[in-house]
């Protein structure tokens, strides 16, 4: 995998957490980067439980702000690896952690991640779905609001 590429990680432990099996015990080498849900989900499905319970609580206490994040990440992917891991759980934060991912990035969680069985549910597909749509609007009008401002401070010509 390519070292230094955090995102490429990401896919690697997203696929292996998938295929399941034997695949799965090979993420524990995989450098994680900011991507804590799918670490501590490889951490857990390799019997390494009390690891892994670490680095979810890490990630709950950057997600609210008691523990500093790798500045060189958006909040939201944090919060994003949290509602991995607790829709993995089934857990019924998840829908709300959702939410919060994508009020506070229009991007969210990887679209082809939400599709995954193993991790999300059909309504949470759903609701991810649909907030991002929301969020995307969000943007565009804000766009939208933003050129009529500068038009209207434009010199005629």
């Amino acid at each position: 995998m390519q070292l230094g590429i955090p995102l490429a990680s990401a896919f690697e432990l997203w696929g292996l957490l998938a295929l399941g099996g034997q695949a799965r015990n090979e993420c524990i080498d995989v450098q994680a980067g900011p991507y804590l849900g799918a670490r501590s989900l490889c951490l857990e499905s390799t019997g390494h439980e009390r690891e892994a319970r670490a680095v979810v609580d890490s990630l709950s206490r950057i997600i609210t702000a008691r523990a500093p994040m790798d500045s060189t990440f958006d909040r939201s992917l944090y919060v994003a690896e949290m509602a991995l891991y607790s829709a993995a759980h089934r857990s019924a934060d998840a829908a709300d952690l959702l939410r919060q991912v994508f009020h506070e990035s229009p991007t969210g969680i990887d679209f082809r991640l939400l599709r995954v069985a193993k991790f999300f549910n059909g309504d949470l597909v759903l609701l991810g779905d649909s907030l991002r749509r929301g969020s995307w609007e969000r943007v565009q009008e804000s766009a939208s609001r933003k050129s009529e401002v500068a038009a209207l401070f434009q010199r005629p010509e």
